[in-house]
């Protein structure tokens, strides 16, 4: 009985043992190292530098954690031996015009390392990995897939992704390459499944064209003779914050697995401690943004800017997955001259030629954003350390994959500095790609107005200038500066554990009394105006006290039932434009805190006894319930008693700010052509438990015909973001019913009373039929019409059906 208990037992242990598993995390993948001859042949110049590693307890934890990476870098710098094919596919043919450039992104993931069991210092560690290599343009995004041991290949269309797996060996060398710090290196041989190239032709993946066959199967071949070396920083600074790696074949140029040497580049960015240096940054890198020093469009608005609390989680706000929208104004790397294309913007090197047409669409993302604050004795002292990578993307390649890229190139600026209370301002010194410290020729700064415009909706603008550190000072002009623009408001929600929100913004509205203006123009008949404002009241009972603006400014916002080619962007695939309300007075923020006091709402200031609320708002392109791009800016008054909005717009032309006598002939303000009018309707809120209505949007430019601004008049319709979003089913279906039956009824008793009328006036026969005709088709017309929103049902707003054509007039 007692060996029967221990047993089963033994069982249990077991059975917990692998159930917990299933819920703490997948199980560890098998592993071996069969191949240590291959190992100790290939690395024995890493294992001879080899330093003695101690003991340490949590080594495998962070040797798996902090030298994997995800989205990195790579390239093959020969092109006679290629790795990997590419099949672009068909271009799509909703949304988008073109088929976003392929990304060459590299995944590894450290999968084992050996526990030291016998607590001692040795030269190296076992460790086995998986490499992921993809190429990928606009396909579903990959995983990187090492639940599984076998290597593996995958073609398909917009996507390649080739596996190998790896085993070596993990060690460390001191001040290998002259700072100091020395690097952590892996070592470790691979086994793949390869794609075959075609010796025959001048294509060698011509086989590839035929991958989108049901029964096509990729020829391949097994491959063993793969060497992979990885090098990292042990200390994560400015200059040492990327991991280099190659890939090469060991086997001889005339195999058919050879295969040109691989490079490999990414960013630490996970599971690694920062280590600022303020001491090497370069002269005049940290120095505040003079105005004199700015350009016009950032130092307009540099008087008024955030220095309160909380810096770091204001900068996270910013930094966290947005893009940044570059300023007009920057300077070409060509010259006229040459008559060549540009190939960078600033301080960013792309990775092909372009005119400035195209660059208008790159972007700019903040990544790896780190941030602490700094203390003392008495609490904060107003000064907080930052660090972040801003990266270029490029409007040829699949945003949605870039903004989460991790390798460091030309396109890429590493940054540190001091955020500054006192000037309200984080500037950095800025390297680019990982050249080291001869590469830090740039400064970056940093400041985020409060006081929002028409012409200027960003919470964040940037600069970048020329470090010339010999000198000791900064180049002008700057090279580029850019903007990050507001999100819609009522995506916001972000705010330190106290509850006070992060930055409070004020709206300084310019366009009012030419709003107040338009409105005047398209008013209603006056014997017809308190009837419809009775039937499109939008107050609903509240007043004007903070909370019920916020709520009215959500009811407010709108989403179009057709994009107009006025607003179409190339690059972004199957667009939705929404139309967003920013502020009501000057109510922004949706998510205040309560009132606190009496537990009264309290009237936003300046609203009592006014009919006309000041508004503003923009129209915005979403993809995926997210917003893309701003496309117009708008200001005006909203009438919450007969639901009309009068707004003048304000669209980007993209012209450069210097060229003043450009702006002054077309009358642009700050770049901007201000001379377009919107007039919004709302349907009534009382209605739309029963008719799904819509709202009425028209854009008009005031400029002549002959004006290069000038477009002609758009009109379209939008759903409004009721409380109710559809019609009540419960209630249209017995308000639709009844409506049929009395209709009907009405229809059965005027045919009736016809055909008793003919018994008494045969004579009349004739006539009568023709008014039971129009009777009859009154009486079945009417429940057609009332049944109309089985029509409109089919109206769909999803991202994945066509995008309808605006109605235009001239």
């Amino acid at each position: 009985m007692a060996s029967n208990a221990q047993f089963m037992a033994v069982m249990l242990l077991h059975l917990c043992t692998t159930s917990s598993s299933l819920y703490l995390g997948p199980p560890r993948q098998a592993h071996n190292y069969l191949r240590f001859a291959d190992v100790n042949r290939h690395c024995q110049s890493m294992l001879s530098s080899a330093t003695e590693l101690a003991y340490e307890a949590n080594r495998p934890y962070q040797v798996r954690h902090q030298l994997s990476f995800e989205k990195g870098d790579w390239r093959q710098d020969a092109d006679h031996a290629p790795l990997l094919p590419f099949v672009a596919g068909d271009a799509p043919k909703k949304g988008a015009r073109r088929l976003p450039e392929p990304l060459s992104l590299a995944t590894f993931v450290v999968t084992h390392v050996d526990d030291d069991e016998e607590h001692r210092a040795r030269p190296a560690v076992n460790v086995s990995g998986v490499l992921v290599l993809a190429r990928k343009s606009a396909a579903p995004e990959f995983a990187p897939g090492m639940s599984t041991v076998s290597p593996e290949f995958n073609l398909s269309a917009g996507s390649t992704r080739l596996k190998i797996i790896f085993v070596g060996v993990y060690t460390e060398s001191a001040d290998s390459n002259g700072d100091g710090d020395g690097e952590r290196v892996l070592c470790m041989v691979g086994s793949a499944v390869l794609p075959k190239r075609s010796t025959g032709g001048v294509d060698p993946w011509d086989w590839a064209k035929n991958s989108d066959r049901s029964s096509f199967r990729s020829p391949v071949t097994a491959d063993n003779n793969i060497l992979l070396v990885l090098r990292y920083p042990k200390k994560l600074t400015l200059t040492t914050r990327a991991v280099a790696g190659t890939m090469r074949s060991t086997s001889g140029a005339s195999d058919a697995s050879y295969f040109d040497t691989v490079q490999l580049v990414s960013g630490l960015i996970s599971y690694s401690m920062y280590h600022y240096q303020p001491q090497e940054l370069a002269a005049g890198a940290g120095h505040a943004l003079p105005s004199s020093g700015a350009d016009d469009g950032v130092s307009s608005r540099a008087r008024d800017v955030y220095n309160g609390s909380y810096p770091c989680l204001v900068l996270n706000r910013n930094a966290y997955g947005q893009v940044s929208t570059v300023l007009p104004g920057w300077q070409c790397n060509s010259t006229a001259a040459t008559g060549g294309s540009c190939h960078g913007i600033g301080p960013f090197e792309m990775d092909k030629a372009a005119d400035a047409d195209a660059f208008a669409g790159v972007g700019i993302i903040m990544q790896d954003f780190q941030c602490l604050e700094q203390y003392d004795m008495a609490g904060p002292t107003g000064t907080a350390m930052v660090s972040v990578v801003f990266r270029a993307l490029s409007p040829w390649e699949d945003w949605s994959t870039a903004r989460s890229r991790s390798g460091l190139s030309g396109k890429t600026l590493s940054a540190e500095g001091v955020w500054k209370t006192s000037t309200g301002q984080a500037c950095m010194v800025a390297c680019r790609g990982i050249a080291g410290k001869k590469a830090c020729n740039f400064r970056v700064c940093l400041f985020f107005p409060t006081t929002m415009s028409i012409t200027g909706l960003d919470t964040m603008l940037g600069e970048i200038t020329g470090v010339d550190a010999a000198a000791g000072g900064v180049a002008y002009p700057p090279l580029l500066s850019f903007r990050q623009h507001m999100s819609p408001p009522r995506l916001w929600g972000y705010y330190p554990d106290d509850g006070i929100p992060l930055v409070s913004y004020k709206y300084n509205y310019a366009k009012v009394n030419q709003a107040g203006e338009l409105r005047r123009r398209s008013e209603l008949p006056s014997h017809f105006r308190k009837i419809v404002a009775k039937s499109l009241s939008m107050r609903d009972g509240a007043g004007n006290d903070r909370r019920s603006l916020s709520s009215l400014a959500d009811r407010l916002t709108l989403w179009f039932m057709a994009m107009p080619d006025l607003f179409r962007q190339e690059w972004i695939e199957r667009p939705i434009l929404h139309l967003e309300v920013f502020s009501l007075e000057q109510v922004i923020d949706r998510y205040s805190p309560p009132q606190h006091g009496d537990g009264r709402p309290t009237k936003e200031p300046g609203t009592e006894g006014r009919i006309l609320l000041n508004v503003s708002a923009e129209l915005t392109i979403f993809k995926d319930r997210w917003p893309q791009k701003s496309v117009m800016s708008l200001e005006g008054v909203y009438n919450p008693d007969d639901g009309r909005m009068h707004l003048i717009g304000c669209q980007d032309v993209r012209l450069p700010w210097q060229n003043s006598s450009t702006s002054r002939d077309l009358g642009l303000e700050q770049g901007m052509d201000c001379s377009i009018e919107v007039k919004v309707e709302y349907p009534p809120t009382t209605m739309h438990l029963f008719v799904m209505s819509t709202a009425k949007v028209q854009i008009a430019s005031t400029r002549t015909a002959v004006d290069a601004l000038h477009f002609k008049a758009v009109k379209l319709r939008a759903m409004p973001s009721y409380p109710q979003q559809r019609p009540s089913g419960f209630y249209r279906g017995v308000v639709n019913g009844v409506l049929c039956i009395v209709l009907l009824s009405a229809t059965i008793a005027a045919v009736l009373s016809q055909l008793r009328y003919i018994k008494t006036h045969t004579d009349v026969a004739p006539y009568i039929s023709l008014v039971m005709l129009s009777v009859q088709a009154l009486g079945y017309g009417i429940p057609l019409v009332t049944g109309v929103e089985a029509i409109l049902a089919r109206v769909t707003l999803r991202s994945s059906g066509d995008v309808a054509k605006a109605t235009s007039s001239g």
